[in-house]
């Protein structure tokens, strides 16, 4: 940068035609390695900010140069209702993505945009009491009580009653969706 600033104030004292061309060569250059760097720099940054939802977006308001406040919606004067108000803020949660997405450097997404098999992602098959009683049976009972408080010594010792109960719960759990916390269904 400090020979283009030479070359570009030596282009200004003598315009000649090799100054004004070298000048702009130089400048060009300069541009050019600025904002391959600048990419650089916010591909790496975007790289190990995977997995931390938290750091990649610091790193992409830091790329777009974007404030809290130019994020919050200030655009609600002359809203009445609540009806109203919901609707600008639909409409800004709406096209905010799609609007900064338009800021990302093609260079810097790294997307595999692969359809994905059509498999179902998630099923859960009931157990059955052999399953549950298998698992308890194989629990190592120096380990300490849970948080409800009932040793694995104990369970063991009433294998046959703790596995129908414990397979009873799992299944609804299953078949309602429902999960069994602290007594209650959640």
């Amino acid at each position: 940068m400090h020979q283009r600033d030479i070359i570009d104030a030596k282009s200004r004292k003598k315009p000649t035609a090799f100054n004004k061309v070298n000048a702009t060569i130089y400048r060009n250059m300069v541009t050019n390695m600025k904002s391959n760097l600048k990419s650089q720099y916010y591909a790496n940054a975007i790289s190990d900010a995977k997995g931390n939802t938290k750091k990649l977006w610091k790193a992409l308001k830091s790329m777009l140069n974007v404030s809290p406040s130019s994020i919050c919606v200030s655009d609600i004067e002359g809203c009445d209702t609540p009806e109203d108000i919901a609707a600008r803020f639909n409409e800004f949660f709406s096209n905010i993505g799609p609007e900064l997405a338009k800021n990302i450097p093609p260079s810097l997404i790294d997307l595999d945009l692969t359809p994905l098999p059509d498999i179902p992602l998630f099923d859960l098959k009931e157990v059955t009491q052999d399953e549950v009683r298998k698992i308890l049976s194989n629990m190592s009972s120096a380990k300490a009580t849970g948080e409800d408080g009932v040793c694995v010594r104990l369970m063991k010792l009433n294998l046959d009653t703790i596995a129908m109960l414990l397979t009873h719960i799992v299944n609804v759990s299953i078949r309602t969706l429902k999960v069994l916390y602290n007594g209650r269904l959640q």
